[in-house]
């Protein structure tokens, strides 16, 4: 049994919406009931929205945050973590479904006070595994991807420790989280989450991708057909890697 008396819950999930309450209405019915008491989603509305998919009454703790101009990607967490009450601090994407529960596999391995955090196996609806654990993104890269159609993912066995896990679901412990101030909000979108494992690496925390916990992501990639998002996933690859020649020199030869 953890010990959680310094914290009122356990978990804190953070859920950003942008118009999704819809897909985020499937996430929340899919949270196990072993967790429900141990866990409180904080919900926040990026832009205003119907809000009547809420009215649904849940055993589980809902904190709503609305803000009155849209905030990016890390931004929207950060302001969700400082409400926050649980030992450990998920960040979840809207279109993430919960079938099984991934949260005991995943806190077993948390617990060690070396581990900053960990990430779930990521699968689309029919089971095929996505490309949620990577080596450090380049703008080579993001070219390869676009027009040779080349993967960059890795095969991972059971307990794996990429350079950087995707922010589809993210696990925290919270004195992590706080050690590297959250995310980097000059990111407004993308590599916000290779930014924080750069990060928490720097530190001495280990990343892990933990075999044996599952999530459901189906992904809609907007930077493929959308060019505001493809410049700002081109600005940040860039932002990224001068980040990561500057602070962390030694991670750059792991390339």
């Amino acid at each position: 049994m953890l010990d959680t008396s310094n914290y009122k819950l356990l978990i804190s999930m953070s859920v950003v919406s942008h118009g999704q309450l819809e897909l985020i209405s499937t996430l929340l019915d899919t949270i196990p009931h072993q967790v429900h008491k141990e866990i409180e989603v904080i919900l926040t509305l990026n832009l205003p929205e119907d809000e009547s998919l809420l009215s649904v009454e849940r055993s589980f703790k809902t904190v709503v945050i609305r803000n009155d101009d849209p905030k990016g990607f890390g931004a929207n967490h950060n302001s969700a973590f400082k409400v926050s009450s649980g030992r450990y601090f998920a960040v979840v994407n809207p279109d993430i479904v919960l079938v099984e529960n991934p949260f005991d596999r995943l806190i077993t391995v948390l617990q060690h006070p070396e581990v900053g955090l960990v990430s779930p196996e990521i699968i689309d609806s029919i089971g095929r595994k996505q490309d949620s654990c990577r080596k450090f993104p380049t703008i080579l890269q993001l070219l390869r991807r676009r027009l040779l159609k080349v993967p960059d993912y890795i095969e991972i066995p059971e307990i794996f420790s990429p350079q950087w896990v995707g922010g589809m679901f993210m696990l925290f412990q919270r004195f992590a989280y706080e050690a590297v101030d959250g995310f980097d909000e000059n990111f407004f979108m993308y590599c916000e989450d290779a930014d924080i494992c750069r990060r928490l690496s720097c530190m001495g925390y280990q990343v892990l991708q933990v075999g044996g916990a599952k999530v459901i992501h189906d992904a809609q990639r907007n930077s493929h057909r959308n060019l505001r998002h493809l410049k700002w996933h081109i600005t940040s690859l860039f932002r990224f890697n001068v980040k990561l020649i500057r602070n962390c020199p030694s991670l750059t030869s792991q390339q």
